[in-house]
């Protein structure tokens, strides 16, 4: 006859591995989820790195309807003067036909500008950053702008055979007319860098500069 409280301590013996086994599939499970929340924070800071490398030289598009596009020290709309005070290591520069521009180094990286005038009063309608950054690639500079301002208005690609470069374009028109412009090269094989070119253009301060230049012309103003 079997001993009841033999039957009870293996009953219980079979309940408490029971348990056991749950808990260790629970701890399993737990250890799982904790090593791909690792594995996924680390991409995602790998790939943030990269982004923001890429991305960090210029600040976002006020709101404000007082202040304008800037990269750098250059602010569209904004004076020669202000520009000198800004960055006293820019190097102004004026062409042929009148045309003023001014640039600067920076961390590897040239910010340029290019003025027209009203009166005594210089306006930048143009801006440039230009650099070469290690290991990014076009998709991660157009995610990361593409969160800013939206898809690009039009983008294109091309592999040029000569040099064996892919170079990409890609254009947005934001607000007041200021058309953005993100431009890269990239090796087609084994490229580990990639040239960024960000150009952003006030088209109504443009036309303004142009026709002042033009007239300037036609007046023989210039030598």
């Amino acid at each position: 006859m079997a001993n009841p409280a033999t039957n009870y301590l293996d009953k219980l013996i079979t309940v408490n591995d029971g348990k056991s086994d749950e808990s260790t599939s629970v701890l399993v499970a737990l250890c799982i989820f904790s090593l791909i929340m690792l594995a996924t924070y680390l991409m995602v800071m790998k790939y943030s790195a990269a982004t923001n490398e890429t991305t960090s030289f210029f600040t976002e598009i006020s709101k404000s309807k007082n202040q304008r596009f800037q990269i750098g020290d250059m602010k569209i709309g904004a004076s020669l003067t202000s520009l000198k005070k800004a960055n006293p290591s820019s190097i102004i520069g004026v062409n042929a036909t009148g045309q003023v521009s001014a640039y600067y180094n920076d961390g590897g990286a040239t910010y340029s500008a290019w003025y027209g005038e009203e009166g005594q009063r210089s306006f930048s309608y143009m801006i440039k950053y230009d650099n070469v950054f290690q290991d990014t690639d076009e998709d991660a500079v157009v995610s990361e702008l593409s969160e800013k301002y939206g898809a690009p208005s039009t983008n294109s690609c091309n592999a040029r055979i000569t040099d064996g470069v892919r170079a990409c374009k890609f254009t947005w028109w934001l607000k007041d007319g200021v058309r953005f412009d993100a431009i890269t090269r990239k090796p087609i094989k084994n490229g580990d860098w990639l040239n960024l070119t960000i150009v952003a253009t006030d088209t109504r301060l443009k036309n303004r500069a142009q026709r002042k230049i033009e007239g300037t012309l036609i007046k023989g103003g210039f030598k």
